[in-house]
């Protein structure tokens, strides 16, 4: 396992090199820069974005720029927006709560969704619950995320005079406040994230249920409760947890509507608002910190495989 471990961490290590070269360079081949972005505002003219362009660095050849930006990045400075001359640490870290919050509220709120609806569909299989459950399914499958949240404000304003607040409040700071502005955005992603591991549950548990040695335990006069308990679920939460970590990325890439939509001052924002501004900076410094955490999230679900199943160990 130590082995294994040691593995996988240097594989990250060259995967974040690997993004990080490929973003910084994907960024350099599209037209305009910065200081393009900046000169449409103000009015620059040439001499003098020739002037800002050499103040940012942005003249300098890209091996040399990007061994700057890796040798900093290595030292935990990810340095500052070329927009707004502001930490770009900074700004992750004061946004990065409403990401990750975010994405947990509607991975458990997918996962107390679909839980429930992929065992019943399973035992009640070709009968109306279990078309009710693959009905909800294909319907948070089908429907776009953004669509959801956009009816969602639109009717909640309509109907109930309701609209979801404006400024943000941390958890730690306005706890009702930050429920209140979260938990609707969160129950519309979880919704949609539901979809697909209702669906997995369901498929998983139906294969564990027609395994000879499930049929045994049945005509030894163990109930189908004990037999869903002891057996059937935990042999089935291995596609289960697989997909979980699989939608993490999903999760992560897609809070970007959401944040857009709810007003959330996200990962995903900084993200669009540096893609937009062409800020090498900032798209390079999310990114590293996307992949980070998708890197992560695959290597505990790898490491948890070996709890659920005995059967699986992970050689040294």
């Amino acid at each position: 396992m130590r082995g294994y471990l040691v593995r996988r961490l240097l594989l990250a290590v060259l995967t974040l090199f690997g993004i990080s070269l490929i973003v910084a360079g994907v960024m350099r081949t599209l037209p305009g820069d910065v200081v393009d972005v900046l000169a449409a505002e103000a009015f620059y003219n040439d001499a003098e974005k020739e002037r800002l362009r050499e103040e940012l660095g942005l003249e300098a050849p890209f091996i040399e720029y990007f061994g700057d930006w890796l040798v900093n990045a290595l030292q935990g400075d990810f340095g500052r927006a070329l927009r707004t001359q502001r930490s770009v640490g900074d700004d992750l870290v004061n946004r990065i709560d409403v990401t990750l919050e975010l994405a947990f509220l509607g991975l458990i709120i997918a996962t107390v969704i679909s839980v429930p609806l992929g065992i019943v569909a399973a035992l009640q299989r070709s009968r109306w619950p279990d078309y009710a459950a693959r009905s909800i399914a294909v319907f948070a499958l089908a429907i776009p995320g953004f669509w959801l949240a956009t009816l969602a404000i639109v009717f909640g304003a309509k109907w109930f005079t309701w609209s979801p607040p404006l400024g943000y409040q941390a958890i730690w700071e306005a706890p009702l406040t930050n429920l209140q502005q979260m938990w609707l955005p969160a129950l519309l992603f979880g919704l949609i994230l539901a979809g697909v591991q209702t669906r997995i549950l369901r498929t998983a548990l139906l294969d564990v249920l027609r395994q000879d040695y499930m049929l045994t335990a049945r005509a030894k006069g163990l109930s189908r409760v004990m037999l869903l308990r002891r057996h059937a679920l935990r042999n089935s939460l291995i596609p289960f947890i697989t997909v979980i970590g699989v939608q993490f990325p999903v999760v992560l890439g897609g809070s970007v509507v959401f944040e857009l939509i709810f007003a959330l001052p996200g990962v995903g924002i900084y993200l669009l608002d540096g893609i937009a501004n062409r800020d090498y900076i900032v798209v390079q410094a999310v990114n590293v910190w996307i992949a980070g955490a998708v890197i992560l999230t695959n290597l505990i679900v790898d490491v948890s495989y070996g709890f659920l199943d005995p059967r699986i160990r992970v050689s040294s």
